[in-house]
C-alpha cells in the first residue's frame, strides 16, 4: 500500500495531545500557584508564555492535521485508532494494514495483538 509523505494523522494527533498536555499542566500549575498566594509575577509569565506557545502550536497543527487526514483516505487508508471505518487502518510505524476496510474499529487488545503478529513478522 502507498503510504503518504510526511507526517501521519497518528503524529499529528501525538503532537497535538502533548502539547495540549503541556497547556494544560501551565494551567494547573498557575492556579496552584495562586490558590496557594504565591507571587506569580514570573513564574506566572513563563507559564502563560509556554502554556500560549503550546496552544498556538497546537491550532496551528489542526490544518496539518486535515491534510494529512484527506490525503491518507485519498491512498485508501488511515493511521487513526478512531473513525474511518471505510478504509483500511494502518500501522504508522510499520506502514502494515492492522485493520481491513470496513472492518470495526479494533479493541485496545486486539490492536496489541495484530500489532505484536506485526512485530514478530519483522523479527522472524
Amino acid at each position: 500500500m502507498h503510504t503518504i509523505d510526511g507526517w501521519s494523522l497518528a503524529r499529528h494527533l501525538r503532537l497535538t495531545h502533548v502539547l495540549l498536555a503541556c497547556v494544560v499542566a501551565c494551567a494547573g500549575a498557575a492556579v496552584f500557584w495562586f490558590l496557594l498566594g504565591v507571587p506569580v509575577l514570573w513564574p506566572g509569565l513563563v507559564l502563560l508564555s509556554l502554556g500560549g506557545s503550546a496552544l498556538l502550536v497546537a491550532l496551528a497543527v489542526g490544518p496539518a492535521q486535515t491534510r494529512a487526514s484527506i490525503a491518507e483516505r485519498a491512498n485508501g487508508y488511515t493511521t487513526s485508532r478512531r473513525g474511518f471505518v471505510e478504509v483500511a487502518e494502518v500501522d504508522p510505524r510499520s506502514g502494515r494494514v492492522i485493520r481491513l476496510a470496513g472492518e470495526p474499529l479494533l479493541e485496545d487488545d486486539e490492536r496489541a495483538r495484530r500489532l505484536a503478529v506485526i512485530a514478530s513478522m519483522r523479527a522472524g
